[in-house]
């Protein structure tokens, strides 16, 4: 993404497309706004009609940035990996819509998703770096701190605890829940499972007093540069958090934060949230 124009690359296994798009800022960059408000409240910015909204500018966002390869490619492609730049990486693909004007409710709408499984990387190289091994991991460990002494009682997770245990009723593994949550046992245990599930909160730009992403874990915070240092042998990793994929932005490499770390330190699935749950 250009200070004025976009560029889009497009690869498959057989092919390589390259797109510009002239003056994109100043005619998309509404659209991106608007799409962004919808996600988070599901209201449009002119509050009128936000399903008519939400359909316009869904479906031009698809129609810009994606139709003129899928469209192309009707029957030979089932699978997309997307590698989003600036406000883009905070807007869910798969939530864009293929057709105008297509629906009369939300679950009427032909979804991306409808059509292809969609998977997202921070950048082509990490990507490419992070690819599913032969690993001899098993198990799932979940980790809840609950509650959190160090700060307001406003901030405690007690709906974590349910969250975990139903998790172990259906999949075998372990839990560090309350006191078993601190920094040295999720340091010591994260690299032991095939699923690591973590519910916490967490902060992708970090605050007055702690200037890095970071996790909150029962007796103190781990930073995404604590994360760096780690190794997981997990396939998935879930982050069972508030805003995770928020973070710094850097031109032409991304969001910096925790999920990124992870995604770094070797985890080649990521489930996270764009927003507060």
């Amino acid at each position: 993404q250009g200070e004025e124009d976009l560029f889009i690359l497009f690869i498959t296994r057989n092919s390589l497309e390259t797109a510009k798009i002239i003056g994109y800022k100043k005619y998309m960059e509404p659209n991106q706004r608007g799409l962004l408000t919808h996600f988070k409240t599901r209201k449009s910015e002119k509050q009128k009609d936000p399903l008519a909204s939400f359909q316009s500018q869904s479906y031009k966002a698809y129609e810009i940035l994606l139709s003129r390869v899928l469209d192309n490619h009707p029957d030979t492609i089932s699978h997309l990996i997307i590698i989003p730049d600036g406000i883009w990486s905070r807007i869910p693909f798969e939530a864009l819509i293929t057709e105008e004007k297509s629906g009369d409710t939300y679950a009427d709408l032909p979804y991306l998703i409808r059509r292809y499984s969609v998977q997202y990387g921070y950048s082509a190289a990490d990507f490419l770096r992070v690819q599913p091994t032969g690993r001899r991991a098993s198990g799932i460990l979940a980790v809840a701190p609950i509650m959190f002494p160090y700060l307001p009682p406003e901030m405690n997770l007690p709906e974590t605890e349910e969250e975990v245990d139903m998790i172990l009723e259906d999949w075998a593994g372990s839990a560090l829940k309350r006191e078993g949550a601190n920094r040295l046992n999720v340091q010591k245990k994260m690299g032991d499972y095939q699923v690591l599930h973590v519910a916490t909160h967490t902060s992708g730009y970090g605050n007055d007093q702690l200037s890095l992403p970071h996790m909150i874990l029962r007796d103190e915070v781990l930073t995404v540069e604590d994360i760096y240092t780690l190794h997981t042998e997990a396939d998935m990793v879930i982050l069972s958090h508030c805003d995770v994929l928020e973070g710094e932005y850097t031109q032409g490499e991304g969001v910096e934060g925790i999920a990124r770390a992870f995604q770094y330190i070797g985890a080649p699935s990521l489930v996270t949230s764009l927003w507060p749950v």
